[in-house]
């Protein structure tokens, strides 16, 4: 996830001009366009927000998000053997 993120930001940096970067909206939109299936609920949970997400939250969002799947899975793993 974290190497996705980069690759957005980079992708993001070079794409917008000095004049004019990218917007928050903008990098949020790329990066939940570009987001795997298993990563469907997550999005349509930001989407529903009433509030804007920004960037930065977004991130937060994500990598705790990915932190829980990861501890889901190994205690999944842990319990099946």
């Amino acid at each position: 996830m974290v190497s996705y993120l980069q690759q957005i930001k980079e992708i993001a940096d070079g794409l917008g001009d000095d004049d004019q970067p990218l917007t928050d909206d903008d990098l949020v939109a790329y990066v939940l366009a570009g987001l795997f299936e298993e990563y469907d609920s997550f999005v349509t949970f930001i989407e529903a927000r009433r509030e804007k997400v920004s960037y930065d939250e977004l991130l937060s969002y994500l990598l705790s998000h990915e932190s829980i799947s990861t501890a889901e899975t190994l205690i999944q793993f842990i319990w099946t053997y």
